[in-house]
């Protein structure tokens, strides 16, 4: 379930985020990154992390929150690139 569970936040993010609603957006991201985390041993939800960190990094300056979407571009780039 979480596998699934995770992409659909990122895609509720995503679909909010297009829509102009850049805190409902933050907060799906981080419903997708919560699921995640509490999966770490499941294939596959690395990447959906970092989706939800990618798009984090996106509408946090739209809330005003710039140095944390600075680092969660940065947290983000470093587990894909391991």
């Amino acid at each position: 379930a979480e596998a699934m569970t995770a992409p659909a936040h990122v895609l509720g993010g995503c679909l909010r985020e297009r829509a102009g609603r850049a805190a409902a957006a933050l907060d799906d991201f981080d419903r997708a990154r919560d699921v995640a985390d509490a999966n770490a041993h499941r294939i596959s939800i690395g990447a959906h992390w970092v989706k939800a960190q990618a798009g984090r990094a996106r509408v946090l300056p739209r809330v005003g929150r710039r140095d944390e979407a600075e680092r969660a571009l940065a947290d983000g780039r470093a587990l894909l690139q391991a």
